[in-house]
């Protein structure tokens, strides 16, 4: 879907903006506040939803923030959002991508002048129309950005929501680098992706052909289990505590689990991925399990997961372990890998920008809280 927009130099902030956010706080709330100021919108509503449902997993208001507005905002992701005319057609046309309120009304059979959904956000909410974008559904859900304008103003002007649609583009290619997972296509190591719900969303070829042997772990309703109940819930909670680690402190870990055929146990290993905030992080895997056979060979070790996990080159990889060693001094650690100190900074700088880290003791942190 292209839209011609003529790009000024705010609109082409703006864009630059929107590649940065998934990783930038500041930056996605300037896009948010563009989003607004360019749409002459009152508010904006950002979500996460699985769309089979008409179940949200994230949203956020963005924009009014008068009393009546945020009462609405409750009430809204309490119970009210399962009456909103648009999250009904997106959830009937998932691959459609884009409706306004009055089409989504319309689609419904009411009469779009008197629809008590309507009524509630025009009283409430202070808005009389809307539009929203929406990515295809992957793994079940789906990007939504909805912008609404005054009640007064009643709708956006066709400039505007050309501009939106435009922006929207930028959102869900953003959007979908920063959920990027880590490329292992070829490997013949079995690791999976995990998200943060717990459910699979990807494996190798390796973890495809362990899993076939049904020696003790499948894949049931997308989650990966034992054959014991309390295995399962043991494996559950590490990966579940991997997942939170780089916002609770919490970290991964390693289970041993009893196969049937009385072989020796399968070891499995749960690492966190590096994450961006919502609503990006609900498309993003959260965390890398690897399933060892000690009949075959050993675990990897923390140069090779930090290579799969950032995509590091084996320099950049041998220089963090050495960083590690040396307590994060960097002259040090140069030094002892015969590196010229000006070099090691140039592969510091692109450590940082392959995990995210901004700055040596938030990567330190960071690969700390990944070894546990």
């Amino acid at each position: 879907m292209g839209h011609e927009v003529a790009l000024d130099e705010k609109i082409s902030k703006l864009i630059g903006d929107i590649y940065d956010g998934p990783r930038n706080p500041d930056a996605w709330k300037r896009v948010l506040n563009g989003l607004l100021d360019h749409t002459g919108s009152r508010f904006i509503l950002v979500s996460a939803v699985d769309l089979k449902r008409r179940e949200y997993s994230t949203t956020y208001f963005h924009g009014a923030d008068d009393g009546r507005f945020l009462d609405g905002v409750r009430e809204y992701e309490a119970d009210l959002y399962r009456a909103d005319p648009m999250l009904a057609f997106a959830a009937r046309r998932p691959d459609a991508g884009f409706t306004t309120m009055a089409t989504a009304i319309a689609a419904t059979g009411l009469d779009p002048v008197d629809h008590p959904y309507l009524r509630w956000t025009a009283d409430v909410l202070g808005t009389g129309s809307g539009v929203v974008r929406y990515t295809g559904p992957a793994d079940g859900l789906s990007l939504g950005i909805s912008v609404h304008p005054s009640s007064t103003q009643h709708a956006h002007a066709p400039a505007d929501i050309r501009l939106f649609l435009m922006l929207f583009e930028h959102v869900e290619r953003s959007m979908r680098l920063a959920a990027r997972p880590p490329d292992f296509d070829h490997a013949s190591e079995a690791r999976l992706l995990i998200d943060g719900r717990g459910m699979v969303r990807r494996m190798s070829d390796g973890a495809a052909m362990l899993l076939a042997q049904g020696d003790g772990l499948r894949v049931e309703n997308g989650r990966l289990h034992a054959v014991r109940s309390s295995d399962t819930g043991r494996l559950g909670k590490m990966i579940a505590a991997a997942s939170q680690a780089l916002s609770h402190g919490t970290t991964g870990g390693a289970l041993a689990l009893p196969r049937p055929s009385g072989r020796r146990d399968w070891l499995v290993l749960a690492s966190p991925l590096p994450r961006t905030y919502e609503p990006f992080a609900t498309f993003a895997p959260a965390v890398m399990v690897r399933i060892v056979d000690p009949e075959t060979g050993a675990p990897p070790g923390a140069a090779e997961r930090w290579t799969t996990l950032f995509g590091l080159t084996a320099t950049e990889a041998r220089l963090l372990e050495t960083l590690l060693t040396d307590h994060g001094d960097l002259r040090a650690a140069a030094e002892r890998l015969g590196m010229r100190y000006s070099t090691a900074r140039v592969h510091i700088r692109h450590i940082f920008d392959k995990t995210g880290a901004r700055g040596q003791a938030a990567l330190m942190r960071l690969l700390q809280r990944i070894e546990g």
